[in-house]
Parts: structure tokens; sequence; C-alpha cells
């Protein structure tokens, strides 16, 4: 019974680094609020999730990465923001 504890909790342990990584790459992501949204539309834009703008192709390379489609990497990053905009921060 230990041993099956102890994967548990380094399985918890490798979710929380997971997510303390997907809100690093979303933190990166985000577009800088000091510069203007581009509206050119042969210049590099931004895509609007949960509120936020972001780079425009962030979606796409999440979904690259995480092997899914497009519309579930920009569904799994906006319930990620709210939930980010929602838990207390730690400083």
């Amino acid at each position: 019974m230990y041993r099956l504890e102890s994967k548990l909790c380094e399985i918890r342990l490798l979710q929380v680094e997971a997510n303390q990584l997907m809100e690093q790459a979303i933190q990166a992501y985000k577009w800088p609020v000091e510069l203007a949204v581009p509206t050119d539309p042969d210049e590099y834009g931004t895509t609007l999730i949960a509120g936020q703008s972001f780079g425009q192709d962030f979606t796409l390379e999440w979904a690259c990465a995480q092997g899914c489609s497009q519309t579930s990497a920009h569904n799994k990053i906006a319930d990620t923001m709210v939930l980010i905009q929602k838990l207390p921060r730690r400083e």
C-alpha cells in the first residue's frame, strides 16, 4: 500500500510541475500590454483567448506540442487562463 501511495504522490507532483510549466508558457505568449495590437493583416498579430491577447500562433504551437486539435488547445489555454485568474497567488 505504501508503494501505491508513493506513486500517487509522485504523479501529483508531476501534475503540479506540468501545470506550472503550462502557466509559464501561457505567460510567455501573452501579448505585452504596453504594445499596441497590430492592425495590419500582413504583420504578426494576436488571438484573443479568455479575454487576453496572445501571439497569433500560440494555439497552433500548443496543439502541435500536445498532439491535439487547435480547438482543444484553445479550450485548454482558455480554461487554464480562467483558473490562473481565480486562484490565489503565492508570492
